[in-house]
């Protein structure tokens, strides 16, 4: 008896069967199996050899097997031909991760095949349901065709139920291709499908859907064959799109709040690719992690809707954005963005335009966004969280009739920017932590193509442009300045310069605005604005008391003496003479008095590197010269440095200067400015009196420059002529007596 059930479960166990027959065959020919049998639903089928297969065993219903395994780098074509309609279900019923339902290993393709001759629709499916957790993967490629005179429809089925769950793996090597004639993946919302980074699901084909499932960031929905509807996406979440449409007439909606990681617009054909479409009341948003790229002839919109009514589509962008398309609102209805809401820098670029009378483009990153080609904004701009970058090159401009909200010291535009038209406004701009707006508004001759630049730089204007002053000026700021240029048209302006925190200003009524008009500062008749206080400063605004017709550099000027107006501390002169072996005597000189709240700390090092607090000295209001005396000069070289504390909290730190105690020796210890422009100073501590040879090399070594000249013994100011040097890198090399100084400069 035990030997009888033996042999039955022997007899009824799964088997193993291979094909064996010649391409063209048909699946229900004994002789085209290992097993001289056909396989049934206990049975595991292996393709490892190329073929086309005619599925005549699926005469009606389902028919089952429990796995499929293709193989061996094989190409197989299952094919159901027929001249009539009817469902056609061939099932893989395993649940095991050892013997999966389906398995296409790498290199191979399996293709599921409807040929349908004429009359009814034709549906072959191949199907991972029967059971649930039915399990699949795809290392190469399934392709689903339908081919013939009538209608084909071949699909692959995940689900045929809510219990019933599939468990597909589409693996990194893995493609899914839907072509010309097909239907669609069948499930729901549902984890059946899990698409692994680097894995493909194509849908060559007008319409179709990318099911819902798991989908790695860098799996990726490829969008080929769409030419007046686009596929839907039953899920919510994807990894990379890829849309290349290049038959596409018809406008391609969305219509649906979803996320994708990159997105290639690579074409549209000649239509669009839409987020938002109809009249629907709801808005939706489509959300990039990554990075957007919209190609040259193609156009993405965040709406298109004729009508008034309905809600509005937004796009959000977290990674890089490169246009060479256009990106749109095309409809009548309001409230249509396009957010940058990043965690690290987005970089702007491309060549394509910004288009739409209701899209308002919201800044809305904190680590800021940097324009790597123009932007043209056609209409508003939101400055939310983050600073814009850009530089005369990469310009951003806003057109007539748009404005902006927002604007402060978490979000500006940091660098150039252009406003088109003849309306008042305001410019956003600022650099660093500082936001410091200026204004244009009123005048004559204004036009709606005038054309205004503005920029706010953190920069010393009396470097750039002197310090010679009209009457009735006392000082000007050290500290920064505006530029202010009109561009395009005739148009005259009031101008209002932003006073705040960090402009130093302690007098707001006796702040107003200069212009530099060539040979020195103008004094320009200024109205500023009631005082707010922020800290130990006046904060506000102050303005031309009248339209002016010339631009240019502007800043802040005082009739105030420095100490009750200052605008603020200025370092002119630090240095340090040998005394004698022991004694050393250190000076420095301010621009003008400062506070006495202001702080100076004399700081020491042997190496040049790590300083240590000599002495603390307090700011003089009546003094503006100050000296001390080191009594403990060591033996060799000794380096100094100020840090100056002013009294809004703000650190700078003076240039190193150095004591060469010893009978012999030198050292550079600046070159200034550097990088260096035409010529720069090198201040030199000597031990004594010498002949010093300077000799300058590029990086490939060559001697480009050479002189010689005599230095005194303590701290010596050399002048290098390098105007006629190529910019790059370069070394200049000192020797004097056998001692050798190297230091290293960059030409602009």
């Amino acid at each position: 008896m035990a030997l009888l059930v033996s042999f039955i479960s022997f007899f009824v166990s799964a088997a193993t069967i291979t094909w064996i027959g010649v391409s063209g065959s048909n699946w229900n020919y004994t002789a085209n199996w290992s097993t001289a049998t056909v396989p049934t639903s206990a049975d595991d089928v292996i393709f490892n050899t190329s073929v086309i297969v005619e599925m005549d065993i699926l005469t009606g219903g389902t028919y089952t097997i429990n796995s499929l395994l293709i193989t061996n780098n094989s190409t197989v074509d299952l094919q159901k031909t027929q001249s009539g309609g009817g469902d056609r279900f061939f099932q893989l019923a395993s649940t095991s991760t050892t013997t999966p339902g389906l398995k296409i290993d790498n290199g191979c393709t399996l293709t599921i095949d409807a040929i349908n001759t004429g009359g009814g629709t034709i549906e072959y499916s191949l199907a991972l349901t029967g059971n649930a957790g039915v399990t699949g993967e795809i290392y190469g490629n399934l392709y689903i065709k339908g081919t013939g005179a009538g209608n084909g429809g071949a699909e692959i089925d995940l689900s045929d139920g809510a219990a019933n769950f599939a468990a597909l793996v589409v693996k990194s090597s893995g493609y899914i291709k839907y072509f010309i004639n097909t239907d669609n993946t069948s499930p729901g919302a549902g984890s059946y499908l899990t698409m692994e980074n680097g894995s493909i699901y194509e849908i060559e084909k007008n319409g179709g859907s990318f099911p819902d499932g798991t989908w790695e960031p860098n799996s990726l929905a490829k969008v080929t064959g769409t030419t007046n509807a686009g596929p839907g996406f039953n899920g919510n979440s994807y990894g990379n799109l890829e849309w290349n449409a290049v038959l596409q007439t018809s406008a391609s909606v969305i219509g649906k709040d979803i996320s994708f990681n990159n997105v290639d617009i690579l074409n549209t054909g000649s239509a669009v690719l839409r987020a938002k479409g109809g009249t629907g009341a709801t808005t939706y948003t489509m959300t990039i992690n990554g990075n957007l790229n919209v190609a040259i002839g193609t156009i993405l919109e965040t709406s298109g809707n004729s009508t008034i009514s309905g809600a509005p589509g937004i796009i959000q962008v977290k990674g890089n954005v490169i246009n060479n398309g256009i990106i749109r609102e095309n409809s009548s209805v309001t409230g249509n963005q396009f957010q940058l809401t990043g965690t690290s820098n987005q970089n702007i670029s491309g060549s394509g335009s910004w288009t739409g009378d209701d899209l308002t483009f919201i800044m809305n990153n904190a680590a800021g966004a940097t324009l790597n080609a123009p932007l043209n904004l056609p209409n508003n701009l939101a400055l939310t969280n983050g600073k814009i970058t850009t530089t005369a090159p990469f310009l951003l401009t806003m057109i007539a009739g748009s404005s902006y909200t927002g604007g402060s010291i978490t979000s500006f535009v940091d660098g150039p920017m252009k406003k088109i038209g003849n309306t008042d406004f305001t410019f956003p701009v600022g650099t660093g932590g500082i936001y410091a707006p200026i204004g244009i508004s009123g005048g004559i001759g204004a036009l709606a193509t005038d054309e205004f630049t503005a920029e706010y730089l953190r920069t010393n204007p009396q470097n750039v442009n002197g310090v010679v002053y009209d009457p009735g000026i006392n000082h000007i700021s050290y500290v920064e300045y505006w530029t202010l240029n009109r561009d395009l048209g005739a148009a005259t302006k009031v101008v209002t310069l932003d006073v705040h925190q960090t402009s130093f200003a302690k007098v707001l009524a006796n702040t107003f605005v200069t212009r530099f008009t060539g040979p020195q500062w103008s004094n320009i008749p200024s109205t500023p604005s009631a005082a707010g206080v922020c800290g130990l400063y006046q904060c506000g605004t102050t303005a031309t008391t009248s339209d002016i017709s010339s631009f240019g550099d502007f800043t802040l000027a005082t009739d105030l003496d420095f100490a009750t107006n200052p605008l603020p501390v200025k370092l002119i002169k630090f240095s340090a003479i040998k005394v004698s072996s022991s004694l050393a005597a250190l000076n420095w000189e301010l621009a003008e008095c400062c506070s006495k709240d202001a702080l100076f700390e004399l700081e020491k090092s042997s190496d040049s590197r790590n300083f240590v607090l000599l002495s603390s000295i307090s700011g003089s209001e009546t003094n503006k010269f100050y000296f001390y005396n080191d009594n403990r000069l060591g033996k060799g070289t000794t380096y100094y440095r100020l840090k100056m504390m002013d009294t809004d909290g703000s650190v700078k730190y003076s240039k190193v200067i150095a004591i060469v105690n010893d009978e012999k020796g030198f050292v550079i210890t600046s070159i200034a400015p550097n990088p260096v422009q035409h010529s720069a100073s090198l201040t030199i501590s000597a031990a004594k009196q010498s002949s010093v040879d300077f000799k300058v090399y590029d990086m490939a070594g060559n001697l480009v420059k050479q002189w010689q000249s005599a230095v005194a013994s303590g701290i010596n100011v050399v002048n290098m002529d390098v105007s006629a040097l190529a910019n790059g890198t370069y070394h200049i090399l000192a020797s004097s007596a056998g001692d050798k100084v190297v230091f290293r400069f960059i030409k602009q």
